[in-house]
């Protein structure tokens, strides 16, 4: 028997997009301003043809003069506005009643995001969405 210990090149890309998704008054194009709900996308990508990337996390600050809306982490498959097949999470990093394979949590006091996607498959790509409202 052998076994092998070591790290395997992988391209990993993340890219962060933002949709201001409602603002109370405009309907049809919202736009940015004091009350609007605004999410954010981040979203990963392994480049790489064979080769998973494992123990993947992401962590993102919430902005200055924006208030993290609670429950609003999703993580799953991208699509749509950003997470098309996924789950919303809790907002705290505990594994117990997840079953997903997803964790994620907020942190009130560094105000940042952050989500364990665990492992992103060869070519494969997964998105984590939160919602901040614009104070």
């Amino acid at each position: 028997g052998a076994f092998e210990i070591g790290t395997r090149n992988v391209a990993l890309t993340v890219t962060k997009s933002a949709l201001v998704l409602s603002d109370g008054v405009n309907l049809i194009n919202p736009k940015a301003i004091p009350g609007a709900t605004v999410q954010y996308c981040l979203l990963v990508h392994n480049g790489t043809l064979l080769t998973p990337a494992n123990g993947v996390g992401l962590s993102d600050v919430v902005p200055a003069n924006t208030t993290y809306v609670p429950g609003s982490i999703s993580i799953g498959l991208p699509g749509g506005t950003c997470v098309l097949l996924g789950s919303t999470e809790d907002d705290d990093d505990s594994d117990s009643g997840e079953t997903d394979g997803f964790t994620a949590a907020f942190n009130a006091g560094t105000k940042t995001v952050s989500a364990n996607v665990g492992t992103v498959l060869g070519l494969g790509s997964v998105a984590v969405a939160f919602k901040v409202t614009i104070n």
